[in-house]
């Protein structure tokens, strides 16, 4: 099982690299879907989500970040920023393809043909 659950950025932050599941340890586990991460908004509004349960205090944000960190890093092979928002630069990541392209790319992609 691929899992970052002892790190020490983050031991309240269980990363399951198999499942692409960021579990939290709060009052109660909150699991995070790192498939939904598709975008640094997409990231942002988890961070957000997050920050506003009333359990949540700055030292787990800082893990959730650092958790995040690590599945990029041990998924993509890169880190967080440069998976989702190079230079300020917004990308689409697919999780299962492991894949990060410009949005601009992707977006040409899914659009209709114009023959």
């Amino acid at each position: 099982m691929m899992t970052s659950e002892n790190r020490p950025l983050h031991p309240r932050v269980i990363v399951d690299l198999e499942t692409h599941v960021l579990v939290v340890r709060g009052p109660y586990p909150y699991e995070i879907d790192l498939e939904t991460f598709t975008s640094p908004a997409e990231v942002l509004d988890w961070i957000l989500q997050v920050s506003g349960k009333p359990w949540c205090d700055r030292a787990l944000l800082g893990e959730l970040v650092a958790a995040i960190e690590t599945a990029c890093h041990e998924w993509f092979d890169d880190v967080a920023q440069a998976v989702f928002c190079p230079f300020g630069s917004t990308r689409r990541v697919d999780w299962l393809a492991r894949t990060s392209v410009p949005a601009s790319a992707s977006r040409r992609s899914n659009a209709p043909s114009q023959t």
